[in-house]
């Protein structure tokens, strides 16, 4: 089962201002969590669902930095919606 990881405008954004150290430590948080979603990894990433504001969703974390994300399982995307320090 394959997923797609999908950018908000809002959250490709955020992305494209780290500079490249950033978005690759990015890319393989986005890649453990694909790959746990899937169910072809054992080890779950570090994911909390959240309350309040962004109440429904879940924030994966790389490193310093948070990404706030939706997992929409029936079309197999994960869709990111903001990325912050």
């Amino acid at each position: 089962m394959n997923y797609r990881v999908i950018f908000t405008k809002g959250a490709e954004k955020d992305y494209n201002k780290f500079e490249k150290k950033i978005q690759e430590q990015i890319k393989g948080s986005l890649r453990e969590l694909r790959d746990f979603i899937a169910g072809e990894a054992d080890k779950m990433p570090d994911v909390k669902k959240l309350k309040g504001k962004y109440n429904g969703l879940y924030r994966l974390r790389s490193g310093n930095y948070r990404i706030i994300y939706e997992a929409k399982n029936r079309i197999r995307v994960i869709l990111m919606i903001k990325i912050m320090h």
